[in-house]
């Protein structure tokens, strides 16, 4: 089960990644009708269609984006939080609706939250952190108050917010929620496209691609490239030292230390700056 820490990342992460714009900046809230669809998107169990194929409305690309980190076959994973389920543990829950305060909403001001939570990503994904002037600025975070809630006709009663978050506040939250987890290193930018991600398996294993495709060939390719690089490198290396040897046995002597097939030595030793033997 994915602990409440990890879907506040999650949450962070992809509100960085999607692209807003003046056409669509406003669908980042959607109404009552159209919750069901949002749990569709979140679940994968959407259907297809509908005409939104050319404009995706952002709560549709959030939730998509949200989606590929629920377990296979446990798509209900994230229902199972222990404890009240608060806006900062429940992948698909409602963003605030007021951006900030004394502000009114427009496209500029939630463009420039967005950046500004970018800026906040790559601080933490640098590969020398400095962690001060975030925690510093996050030391103003204070979590909303909660007040009893009781309905006389159903007789139920609920913990809810006194006073309505608003969307930057909330984002501080997801990277105080985030820190207090401990998953700041889990946190990473993919080198091609430039978006982030969160590790789906805690630790210290290297997470790179983002988890599309083009991403992930891209750094496959690279990573054989500078494999095939250094492996140049060293047979080089070490064809001067035993260049005054016979062609067969300092190929065979390559062949032995580098473990390789006549077919493999003769394709690397054709792409050296300098011919080799042949």
């Amino acid at each position: 089960m994915r602990p409440p820490g990890f879907w506040a990342a999650v949450r962070l992460v992809s509100f960085a990644n999607v692209l807003i714009g003046e056409a669509n900046w406003r669908t980042l809230w959607w109404s009552h009708e159209e919750s069901v669809r949002v749990l569709e998107a979140f679940t994968g169990t959407e259907r297809a269609g509908g005409g939104l194929q050319d404009s995706l409305p952002l709560w549709l690309e959030l939730a998509r984006c949200m989606r590929r980190y629920a377990m296979k076959r446990r798509v209900l994973d994230a229902w199972n939080v222990r404890g009240p389920r608060t806006s900062y543990e429940w992948p698909p829950a409602r963003w605030p609706k007021r951006i900030e305060k004394r502000s009114r909403n427009s496209c500029a001001l939630l463009i420039a939250l967005q950046e500004k939570t970018r800026i906040r990503l790559a601080a933490i994904c640098a590969e020398h952190r400095d962690e001060e002037p975030l925690l510093s600025e996050l030391r103003r975070y204070r979590t909303p108050t909660r007040r009893l809630r009781y309905d006389p006709a159903s007789r139920e009663t609920a913990l809810v917010d006194a006073r309505e978050e608003t969307l930057a506040a909330h984002l501080d939250g997801l990277l105080v929620n985030t820190l207090v987890a401990g998953l700041w290193d889990d946190i990473y930018q993919c080198p091609k496209c430039g978006k982030y991600g969160v590790k789906i398996l805690h630790g210290e294993r290297i997470t790179r691609s983002c988890g599309s495709s083009r991403c992930r060939s891209q750094l496959n390719r690279d990573r054989r490239k500078d494999k095939r690089d250094a492996l140049l490198k060293q047979i080089a290396s070490e064809t001067q030292r035993i260049r005054r040897l016979p062609v067969d046995e300092m190929h065979k002597a390559l062949r032995r230390k580098f473990r390789l097939t006549r077919r493999e030595l003769l394709k690397l030793l054709a792409r050296l700056p300098e011919r080799g033997p042949s």
